[in-house]
Parts: structure tokens; sequence; C-alpha cells
């Protein structure tokens, strides 16, 4: 299905990728868990997928790999694993006000880890 010198090439430069870009990344902070899985917690998610995940595109031209051009997996190599997005803390909180009230108590609570 994929030639042979492409599996060739997308190997070495997922080394690469792991070896340099992620590998960086990883130095200056860790990932939220051990494991990722789907939400219902039945399937185990992998850090990246490969273009047997993708059949039909150029995975080099059209995906690439994360933190690398063109960014489709994100501009961090780590993507969302060591990113706490702050908007899911608060959206929805009824009005500006309240939700500004309510910020200081619900971020130190989230460093905290509860």
């Amino acid at each position: 299905m994929y030639d042979v010198d492409f599996l060739e090439e997308l190997r070495a430069r997922l080394t690469e990728w792991e070896n340099t870009t992620l590998k960086e990344r990883l130095t200056k902070t860790q990932e939220n868990k051990t494991e990722f899985t789907s939400g219902s917690g039945e399937f185990v998610t992998d850090r990246i997928y490969t273009p047997l995940h993708a059949a039909g595109l150029n995975y080099n031209e059209d995906i690439g790999l994360p933190g690398q051009y063109p960014f489709t997996r994100g501009i961090d190599p780590v993507g969302y694993r060591a990113f706490r997005s702050p908007l899911g803390f608060y959206a929805g909180f009824g009005s500006g006000e309240s939700a500004n009230r309510r910020y200081p108590s619900t971020f130190t609570q989230r460093a905290q880890g509860i």
C-alpha cells in the first residue's frame, strides 16, 4: 500500500522528531497523564498516528508531525497533553462579573490539582 522509500523516510523523520523536537519539549514540561484514553476510557490513544491511520493522504505534505510544518497537528510537539486550557474551568459560568469573581479560586484549585 505504501512505497518502501516513503515508509523508510517517515520512520527516519519520526525518529528524528522524537529525538529532537519532542525530546526538547518534554524537557520543559511533563504530560498530564502517563496514558491517554478515549472519553469512555475504552481506547488508549497513541501520541502520534502514522499514514496507516490516514489512508489516501500524503502524510508528509498534508498532515506532518506535531510541532512542525504544516502544523495541522498543532504547533506544540506534545499537543494538549501538557496544557490545561483555562477555558474549561469557567466556560458558561453565569455573567462576566460572576465569572471574574470565580477565576482566582478556580485557578488556585487547578494549580493545587483539586
